[in-house]
């Protein structure tokens, strides 16, 4: 544990695939110490080919059926030239590069997976592992994943033949010669249809027939040259209900009629059960090259009996006919899913166990990673005591409903259990239940520092300054204090700016100094008008000319002696955290981009502004701002308002707490006032409509309790910036100097950039 961490539950993760390795990503944000138990010697779970741990479902030929936009996780995008549908090798680098990026490794106890999990009288567990250890937690995470424990279908009869399920197939040479034999493929799932497809290919000389109890409707997976999942998206705001019916009309555009391929007629209507995704199965059934057949009826040696009365004989069955959610490390009477029926408050907790989290555990429609990623927030919030949970009687109530929500519709079987829409899944954990969770927590250090704030240290740095728009900007030159990341042609430099009416000397100095040892040049500096840079109009805050500053800025630190002018990194924080992606948008010349509680889209933060304070103090300011524009036009001075006050009075940022963050970091030439227009610069301000076009890699990082920088739209900006991100569970000033996050941040951005810098040498 790095020394950054922060109190919290000693906690366990079981399994390291996409459930293990995001849940540890997020505890790791958040500075939850955790050890992550893993069976294998490798990590990937079920997308490990080959896996040792026999877990892995990946057939030679796998492609994955979500399309790479919708799958990719949301903190650490896929890469732009893998195709719409990765192959299964594709998923397993993407998923070592986000543990690589991560740092997660170093958390996980490789081959050393949990044989027993048992609860301990006075709360917590005890984890038995394959060395035979016996290891005590306060909080245990469940993400052993759920398609590796193979259901097979239970006929009637006896077969001869060979028989394999779906999770054994490798490819036609692999475990069975499937070449010249009669095949019934059992299933019309994803996996049955891509094994009949490859199975009969006529260079195998094969016989296939595929057999299906339900039907199953066979959707594309490209509509009008586009992944079809790119048009799948539920609104929270129309009933779900509504919505199946408009996707239901649609079908026989999107989905055709299965009858037509020789299919049996599905026994439930469009999307009330998993449709299939398939290209080319339906040219198969089309062409005769896979015969259908309704379910299996009875078995008799080599013989099957078919429902429609009909009987042939095979020499292999291959049942890919799902999988059992199980939990081999605990006592069945005490956590088990018959029936794959296990009731989940919010999909993840067991109500009477406040000390045991699921992750993972839901079919989740059309994605899994993002919503593994999303319960993880939770998961997050909730070892970091910012969220509490509901009394059990309430949570019993809620599986209930939800359960109805989410699979009322659904054809009663053992796969649509855990079915969950993952976008209004997402919609109700952000804009509800976390928010819910929050308030019950009521934790009292919400805004309470936890350290002074670090003394500035001697560093070397010197003033300097620059010129834009013909008038000087103030700054200061952090020198190197290692060649740890110099290259050929000279050492990276990193461009820093405060945020909103900040100054260079309030609370930059302990962030440059940080990155400055690390080995990176480092020039902060002062917008004009503001702390040590001249200008006439002071402590107004105009949009444009600040990020005319921040590009003089650029320029004059690839000008410094010794720097790489082709490694320039770009910092900023807040204001300046939107500023950031503006100025690196189009450009081929920036190295990297630091996005620190980045305020990108003023629009957003005044909802935000709305939702934390009163409609009135939002009016007043609003009233004073176009006045204060008013006289600036007519050549009268602005008007001016605090930057930070007290709650219920005037000021740019006046909520509780917020005061007491921004003096404790304020440096002498720190003013606290603004001009009151500031508001009508900051509500049209978009700088996330630019993230889309910085080529540069990104760190995002976001304050996943910001009352002022919306942490929602980062997180979009995020997306479109193909950006890594960094959660914390603090406040807007949670991860400044002398507060509980400020090591964190800083160790980020320092493995972030020692990776990226190191690449681009």
């Amino acid at each position: 544990m790095t020394e950054h961490s922060t109190s919290g539950p000693t906690t366990a993760i079981i399994g390291a695939g996409i459930s293990g390795l995001t849940a540890g990503k997020m505890l790791a944000d958040y500075g939850i110490d955790y050890t992550c138990f893993e069976v294998s010697d490798r990590i990937g779970g079920n997308w490990a080919f080959r896996n040792p741990n026999g877990m892995s479902s990946a057939y030679r030929s796998l492609h994955i059926d979500t399309s790479k936009h919708r799958l990719s996780f949301k903190d650490f995008p896929m890469p732009d030239d893998y195709p719409d549908f990765p192959h299964h090798a594709q998923i397993k680098a993407y998923l070592d590069d986000y543990a690589d990026a991560f740092g997660l490794r170093a958390n996980i106890e490789f081959e050393n997976g949990v044989t027993h999990a048992r609860r301990l009288d006075g709360g917590g567990w005890e984890l038995t592992t394959q060395k035979g250890e016996r290891r005590t937690f306060d909080l245990l995470v469940v993400g052993n994943g759920h398609h590796w424990d193979a259901r097979m279908a239970d006929f009637p009869g006896e077969f001869t033949g060979e028989s394999i399920h779906a999770h054994h197939y490798i490819d036609p040479q692999e475990p069975l010669d499937l070449h010249g034999k009669r095949i019934l493929v059992v299933g019309l799932g994803n996996s049955a249809a891509d094994i009949a497809v490859e199975l009969s290919s006529k260079s195998l000389q094969n016989d296939v027939t595929l057999s299906t109890r339900s039907g199953a409707w066979i959707v594309p997976k490209y509509i009008a040259g586009q992944p079809a999942d790119k048009y799948y998206k539920t609104s929270p705001y129309v009933p779900l209900s509504w919505q199946r019916k408009v996707a239901q009309w649609g079908q026989p555009i999107s989905a055709g009629r299965p009858e037509n391929f020789g299919l049996p007629t599905p026994n439930h209507k469009f999307f009330e059960a998993h449709p299939t995704q398939s290209v080319e199965l339906p040219l198969r059934l089309g062409s005769g090259d896979v015969i259908p057949k309704p379910n299996v009826s009875r078995l008799d040696g080599e013989r099957v009996h078919f429902d429609d009365g009909t009987s042939s004989d095979f020499d292999v069955i291959v049942y890919a006919t799902g999988y059992n959610i199980t939990f081999p490390f605990f006592d069945e009477n005490v956590i088990s899913a018959p029936d794959n029926r296990i009731d989940l408050y919010k999909r993840m907790f067991k109500p009477g166990f406040d000390d045991l989290v699921f992750v993972g555990f839901a079919q989740a429609t059309p994605t899994l990673f993002p919503f593994v990623e999303c319960q993880t927030r939770l998961l997050g919030a909730y070892a970091a005591g910012r969220y509490r949970l509901p009394p059990v009687e309430v949570m019993n109530e809620v599986i209930v409903s939800d359960q109805h929500k989410y699979t009322g519709h659904m054809l009663d079987r053992p796969r649509h259990t855990q079915q969950v829409d993952y976008f209004i899944y997402e919609h109700d954990l952000r804009t509800k239940e976390l928010p819910a969770g929050t308030a019950r927590a009521e934790r009292p250090d919400l805004h309470e520092r936890v350290t002074d704030e670090p003394g500035v240290r001697d560093s070397g740095d010197s003033p300097t300054s620059f010129v834009s728009g013909g008038t000087r900007c103030a700054a200061r030159h952090f020198p190197a204090g290692t060649d740890a990341l110099a290259g050929p042609n000279g050492r990276p430099v990193i461009v820093m700016a405060h945020g909103l009416g900040g100054t260079m000397d309030s609370g930059l100095a302990p962030f440059a100094q940080r990155l400055s040892a690390a080995g990176a040049d480092v020039l902060t500096f002062d917008y004009r008008g503001f702390g040590a840079s001249d200008g006439q109009l002071r402590q107004t805050v105009r949009l444009a000319d600040q990020l005319d500053d921040y590009r003089a800025a650029i320029a004059a630190a690839g000008a410094i002696d010794g720097v790489d002018p082709q490694r320039i990194v770009l910092w900023g924080v807040s204001l300046s955290g939107g500023h950031v992606l503006a100025v690196a948008a189009g450009r081929d010349d920036i190295a990297a981009v630091v996005s620190m509680t980045p305020l990108v889209n003023g629009l957003a933060a005044g909802r935000l502004a709305l939702a934390n304070g009163p409609a009135s103090a939002m009016a007043a300011s609003t009233v004073r701002g176009y006045r204060s524009k008013a006289r600036r036009l007519a050549g009268r001075e602005p008007l001016m308002m605090p930057i930070v006050g007290d709650p219920g009075e005037p000021g740019a940022l006046t909520l509780p707490g917020y005061r007491e963050d921004y003096l404790a970091i304020a440096g002498p030439t720190w003013r606290n006032e603004v001009d009151a227009a500031l508001g009508t610069e900051i509500g049209g301000y978009r700088a996330d409509k630019h993230a889309v076009d910085v080529a540069a890699p990104v760190l995002m990082q976001i304050a996943d309790f910001d009352r002022s920088a919306p942490p929602h739209a980062a997180a979009e900006a995020g997306v479109k910036a193909r950006a890594q991100v960094r959660h914390y569970p603090c406040d807007h000033f949670g991860i400044f100097p002398g507060q509980p996050y400020f090591d964190a941040a800083c160790e980020h951005q320092i493995h972030f950039l020692t990776r990226t810098l190191a690449s681009s040498n």
